[in-house]
């Protein structure tokens, strides 16, 4: 009889158990599967900015050459003039601030089909497949630069910036591939 009694309450206590231990687990993988996430997406791309990192561009690229392109493609790249001089007189965080500006002028600028990376501490590319006039898209990029102004604290900073275009036209998905 003492044990026909005891069996139900052992039993209820395995079963909260087994249900403490199961929600652990499922709020454990779920973490995991969180932090893989974030870290497959931290792997890919620059902290500061959100663009991608050369590594995660040139995946991003090898996947559209798989997809083939328009007939017409251009690739920037984007210079900052004399940025170690922003950094010297006003500090890196003014410096990371500039990038970030630099950054939403470029989103504002180019079109949702451009891919943007970070390329170095202040050098950026763009690839561009879309119809628009990429020469004529590069010149409202740097006018749009020239003409802004960060206020950082007591100071406005203003920055130039030089850049560099290709523009490629009926290149076969051999020839692109070469660019890899």
């Amino acid at each position: 009889d003492e044990f026909m009694l005891r069996f139900p309450f052992f039993y209820l206590a395995c079963l909260l158990i087994d249900i403490f231990v199961e929600t652990i687990r499922a709020k454990t993988q779920k973490l995991l599967l969180e932090s893989e996430e974030r870290y497959k997406y931290l792997y890919r791309h620059d902290a500061l900015t959100g663009l991608y990192n050369r590594y995660g561009f040139n995946l991003k690229m090898k996947e559209l050459l798989k997809k083939g392109y328009p007939d017409r493609v251009g690739y920037l790249i984007l210079d900052i003039d004399n940025f170690k001089t922003v950094n010297d007189q006003y500090g890196h965080q003014a410096g990371d601030e500039i990038l970030k500006m630099i950054v939403k002028i470029m989103k504002e600028t180019f079109c949702e089909h451009t891919i943007y990376c970070r390329w170095g501490g202040e050098e950026f590319t763009a690839f561009l497949h879309c119809q628009h006039d990429y020469l004529e898209y590069v010149e409202k990029l740097r006018h749009n630069i020239d003409k802004a102004v960060l206020c950082y604290g007591d100071h406005n900073i203003h920055v130039t910036v030089s850049i560099g275009l290709c523009v490629a036209k009926n290149m076969s998905q051999h020839e692109l591939r070469k660019l890899e």
